[in-house]
């Protein structure tokens, strides 16, 4: 069987759902390395981002992820655009998201405002994103599990509002994410796309 025509003139379309999995396998593994680095972060008690702010390795460690991460989302979601017509508008929201990471990144906790405005949209753009591209993809019958996933991943973060901490809630989200990332790329990968 052929590949279709734009994998042969365009490789973003093609390793985009590798960066999907990089980025997301990248970020929850310097994650854990920051924690374990640092020795005083507690899940659930402190926020991801105070790893940031720290005055230990932790913090280049989360840094670089972030802005690692966030690239990595921002050419996935353009390999999305492209491979995957009815997600163009989702994909739209993942890549400012992806930016809105970088910025996390960029911009760590001691900054105040400019980091509060890049969570903010990280989060927001994220939630819309997975939200809208779950919606499409059920309405039309495609991509279930990364529409499963995507689905009970948000259920899961915002029933945790009301039963968890905010830290918490931010590492379950966090983790939702990831997974979200990684179970859509998987599909691209096997040609479910």
């Amino acid at each position: 069987m052929d590949e279709p025509s734009i994998f042969k003139t365009n490789r973003l379309a093609r390793f985009g759902p590798y960066l999907g999995i990089t980025g997301s396998v990248v970020f929850l593994v310097l994650w854990f390395a920051a924690v374990q680095v640092t020795g005083d972060w507690v899940l659930g008690e402190h926020t991801l981002s105070e790893l940031g702010g720290k005055d230990n390795l932790a913090a280049p460690l989360f840094n670089f992820a972030c802005v690692f991460a966030g690239v990595c989302m921002f050419l996935f979601a353009f390999s999305v655009w492209m491979r995957i017509p009815e997600l163009r508008q989702p994909s739209g929201f993942m890549r400012i998201a992806g930016l809105g990471l970088v910025l996390v990144g960029v911009f760590n906790i001691d900054t105040g405002l400019a980091h509060d405005l890049a969570t903010l949209l990280f989060f927001s753009m994220i939630a819309i994103g997975v939200g809208s591209a779950a919606y499409i993809q059920v309405k039309n019958w495609m991509l279930l599990p990364t529409a499963f996933v995507g689905l009970g991943g948000m259920c899961v973060s915002f029933l945790s509002l009301g039963l968890a901490t905010i830290p918490m809630t931010e590492a379950i989200a966090v983790t939702c994410i990831a997974m979200w990332g990684i179970t859509l790329s998987t599909e691209m990968l096997m040609g479910r796309d």
